[in-house]
C-alpha cells in the first residue's frame, strides 16, 4: 500500500514539474525577435512590414536590408538572418537560433555551407542540388536554411527589386527514404499479423533492415528529440519533412493500433545492434532481480530529467543523451563518446542493455502504451 502511494505521489510530482517546466519555457521562449537581431546587429533598425521581419543595417559602411525567416529543421525551428545589399545580392547568411544537435549542425560550419550563398542574386533558385550544395549528414538543416534564404531573397526580388523569378522545380512525392521506410513498416505489419511460425524470422529481417537503413544509411533513428519537438508544438510541414512524419507517426500508429511498442522491438536500429552483439558474444551475466527491479526506474528518471531541460529551454537537442549520432553518424560531443563504448561493451553480456536501463524513447512509448491500454481496455464485469 505504501509503495502504491509513493509511486502515485512521484507520478503526480513528475507531471506537475514537467507542466511547470513547459509553462516556464513557453514564457521565456517568447524572446523578442528584435533582441535576437540586436545581439548580432547592434544598429539594426526595424522596417515596418506586416508579413516580414525586416530591418535596415549598415554593412561595410553601406546600408543594406536584413530579413529574418523562420524554418523548421530536424529538431525544431531555426531563425535565419539574410543580409541583402541594395543591389539585390546576398551579402551573408547567419543562423540566429536553432535547436539542431550541435554535432550535426557543426557539419554545416565545417563545410562552409552558409558561405556559398554570398554573392548570389536574390532571384536565384536557392535549391540544394541545383545551385546550392547540400551537406551529407545534415540534409534537413541545410535544406531548411536554403528555404529560409529563398523566402527572403524571392520576396525582396519581387517586392523591392522587381526581378523575375525562375520557376521552382516540380515537387515530387515520397523520396527513396520515405518509400524504404514505408516498405519496412509493411514488412513489420506482415510479420505481426502473419503466421506465428514465421514471426520470429520476419522480426529478425525487419531489425536487420532497421539497422542498415535507419541506422547506417539514413542515420535517423527515432529519438527523444522528435518526441519532445512534437510535445513543444515544433511540428514541421508534411511537404518538406515527410520522413519525420513517417518515422514518428509510424511508431505512434503501431502503438495505438496494436497496443505494443512495435518500434523498439521490431525496427529500432540501436536495439538491433545490441541484439546482434549479444548473439555474437553468446555470453550472459546474470543480474540480481533487485537490480533489474530498481534499474527499470533509471530510464524513467533520465527521461523526466531530459524533458525538464528540454521544456525549460524549449530546445529538443539540449536534453538528448542518446548515443545514436555517435554510433551511426560518427558525430557526437562530450560524454556521448564515453557512453557509447560502455553501452556497446555491456550489450555483449546483457541483452538490450541500453533499452532496459537507459533508453528514453522506449520509456515514453512504453508509458504511452500503458496509458493507451488504460483508456481502451476495460475490465469485464466479473473481473476484480
Amino acid at each position: 500500500m505504501k509503495t502504491k502511494i509513493m509511486n502515485r505521489t512521484l507520478f503526480c510530482f513528475a507531471l506537475i514539474s514537467l507542466a511547470a517546466a513547459y509553462w516556464y519555457g513557453w514564457g521565456q521562449a517568447r524572446v523578442k525577435l528584435t533582441a535576437l537581431v540586436h545581439e548580432r546587429y547592434a544598429t539594426a533598425t526595424p522596417i515596418q512590414d506586416e508579413n516580414r521581419s525586416m530591418f535596415c543595417i549598415q554593412k561595410n559602411g553601406r546600408p543594406a536590408y536584413l530579413l529574418v525567416e523562420k524554418e523548421q529543421g530536424w529538431a525544431g525551428p531555426m531563425d535565419i538572418a539574410v543580409e541583402i545589399s541594395k543591389k539585390g545580392r546576398i551579402q551573408a547568411v547567419k543562423v540566429l537560433h536553432h535547436c539542431e544537435t550541435p554535432s550535426f549542425f557543426n557539419r554545416l560550419t565545417r563545410k562552409k555551407y552558409l558561405e556559398q550563398f554570398t554573392g548570389k542574386a536574390v532571384n536565384a533558385p536557392f535549391e540544394p542540388g541545383i545551385d546550392i550544395d547540400g551537406v551529407s549528414g545534415a540534409t534537413i538543416s541545410s535544406k531548411a536554411i536554403a528555404r529560409a534564404v529563398a523566402k527572403a531573397g524571392h520576396w525582396t526580388a519581387e517586392s523591392l527589386f522587381k526581378l523575375p523569378l525562375e520557376p521552382p522545380s516540380p515537387q515530387g512525392g515520397p523520396g527513396k527514404n520515405e518509400i524504404c521506410l514505408m516498405g519496412l513498416y509493411l514488412l513489420v505489419v506482415a510479420g505481426i499479423m502473419g503466421k506465428a511460425r514465421f514471426r520470429k524470422g520476419i522480426r529478425r529481417i525487419s531489425l536487420g533492415l532497421g539497422l542498415v537503413f535507419l541506422g547506417f544509411y539514413a542515420g535517423f533513428p527515432l529519438s527523444l528529440s522528435h518526441i519532445s519537438a512534437l510535445a513543444l508544438g515544433m511540428i514541421p510541414s508534411l511537404a518538406t519533412h515527410m520522413f519525420w512524419w513517417l518515422l514518428l507517426g509510424g511508431a505512434l500508429i503501431f502503438l495505438i493500433a496494436f497496443g505494443k511498442n512495435i518500434y523498439c522491438s521490431w525496427i529500432c536500429p540501436f536495439g538491433a545492434l545490441q541484439e546482434l552483439l549479444s548473439r555474437i558474444s553468446d555470453l550472459r551475466i546474470k543480474i540480481h532481480p533487485k537490480v533489474i527491479k530498481h534499474g527499470k526506474k533509471l530510464p524513467v528518471f533520465l527521461t523526466w530529467l531530459s524533458l525538464m531541460i528540454i521544456f525549460i529551454f524549449r530546445n529538443p537537442a539540449l536534453g538528448n543523451y542518446e548515443p545514436f549520432g555517435a554510433m551511426f553518424n560518427f558525430e557526437g560531443q562530450g560524454t556521448i563518446w564515453f557512453i557509447l563504448p560502455l553501452v556497446i561493451l555491456a550489450a555483449l553480456f546483457i541483452p538490450r542493455f541500453w533499452c532496459r536501463f537507459f533508453c528514453p524513447v522506449g520509456c515514453v512509448l512504453n508509458h504511452g502504451n500503458r496509458f493507451r491500454n488504460h483508456l481502451f481496455i476495460r475490465r469485464k464485469p466479473n473481473e476484480k
